[in-house]
C-alpha cells in the first residue's frame, strides 16, 4: 500500500505528514472455500504473508483445519493474524491471539474487524515466558508483519543473540499465572510461534499443559538445536502428549531447519487408534 504525502498546513511545519487510505487498495482477500478471508495491507511484509498463507506452513493450515468447530485456540505469536483469522472464519473457533509487537498488534486487530470476528476472536498485546514481569520486547524489526521478537532477552529462533533495532515496553506472564489471575477461555488447541523462547513458555505452562482440556499443540522449533528441541519435546510429552510429527514448507523455505512440531493428548490419540 502506498503512502501519500500531505502538504504542510503552515510554514511552521517542517516535515510532510504521511497518511494511508483504508480503501480497496488496502484490502487483500484470500479464498478459503467456501469462505473469503479479508486482510489489511500495511507494508510489504503483510502482503507477502497473505500471499503465502497456504504455502509457508501447510502443516499449520492442515492442523487448524482439524479443529472441531467452536473450540478454543490460543495463537501465541500471532503476528498479523493469518492463522487466527483462518481458524476464526473456517472453523468458527474462539481465538485468543497474543502478539506483543505494537505494529503487528494493530494490523491483527484490523484483520479481526475486517472479518467481523469481534464476538469470538480477541487479541492481547502481551508476551508469555517463564516469569510474570514488566520488561521489554526486543524487536529485530518494527515493520508490520515482521518477526524475530524476544521478551527480555534478545535471542532469535536459532538461539543466537541479536542486536534489536527497536526495544518496546512489554508485560510478560507465565501461561499458568495468566490463566489463574484472569480466567480467560481455556485453550483446547495451542499454537506457539515465538522465535527462540519456546522453552521458557513451556516452563511457565506446566499446569496448563497437564490440563485435559488442552487437546493438541503445534510449536515451532529449530531442528538444528537437538538438545533444546529434545528438552522441549520431553516436557510436553511428560504432560501427557504424543508427538505426531514435524514439517516445514518445501516451497517457501526448503532448506530451513525451522519446523512445526505437533502433538495430540495421549488419551485422544489412543481413542483415535481404536
Amino acid at each position: 500500500m502506498d503512502f501519500q504525502p500531505m502538504s504542510a498546513p503552515s510554514n511552521n511545519v517542517v516535515a510532510s505528514l504521511l497518511v494511508y487510505s483504508q480503501a480497496k487498495e488496502a484490502l487483500a482477500q484470500v479464498k478459503a472455500d467456501p469462505h473469503v478471508l479479508n486482510f489489511f495491507c500495511l507494508g510489504k511484509h503483510t502482503v507477502w504473508r497473505y500471499k503465502t498463507i497456504y504455502d509457508k506452513e501447510p502443516d499449520t493450515i492442515a492442523w487448524l483445519s482439524r479443529i472441531p468447530e467452536g473450540e478454543v485456540l490460543w495463537d501465541i505469536g500471532a503476528n498479523v493474524g493469518l492463522y487466527t483469522i483462518y481458524a476464526g472464519v473456517t472453523r468458527k473457533a474462539r481465538v485468543l491471539a497474543f502478539e506483543p509487537l505494537a505494529s503487528n498488534y494493530y494490523v491483527l486487530n484490523m484483520n479481526i474487524e475486517l472479518n467481523k470476528l469481534g464476538d469470538r476472536v480477541h487479541a492481547f498485546c502481551l508476551a508469555f515466558s517463564d516469569e510474570t514481569a514488566c520488561g521489554v520486547l526486543n524487536a529485530s524489526s518494527s515493520a508490520p508483519g515482521a518477526a524475530g521478537c524476544s521478551f527480555n532477552e534478545a535471542i532469535d529462533d536459532h538461539g543466537k543473540t541479536f542486536v534489536p533495532s527497536f526495544t518496546q515496553g512489554m508485560m510478560g506472564f507465565t501461561m499458568d499465572e495468566f490463566i489463574k489471575k484472569y480466567k480467560p477461555d481455556f485453550p483446547n488447541h495451542l499454537k506457539i510461534d515465538v522465535d527462540g523462547l519456546e522453552s521458557r513458555i513451556v516452563n511457565g505452562a506446566s499446569k496448563t499443559l497437564r490440563d485435559p482440556r488442552l487437546k493438541t499443540i503445534s510449536i515451532e522449533l529449530d531442528a538444528n538445536r537437538p538438545d533444546y528441541v529434545e528438552d522441549v519435546l520431553a516436557k510436553i510429552q511428560a504432560a501427557g502428549f504424543t508427538f505426531t510429527g514435524k514439517n516445514r514448507s518445501k516451497v517457501i523455505a526448503p532448506n530451513s531447519s525451522i519446523n512445526n512440531y505437533q502433538f495430540v493428548r495421549a488419551e485422544a490419540s489412543a481413542e483415535a487408534a481404536e
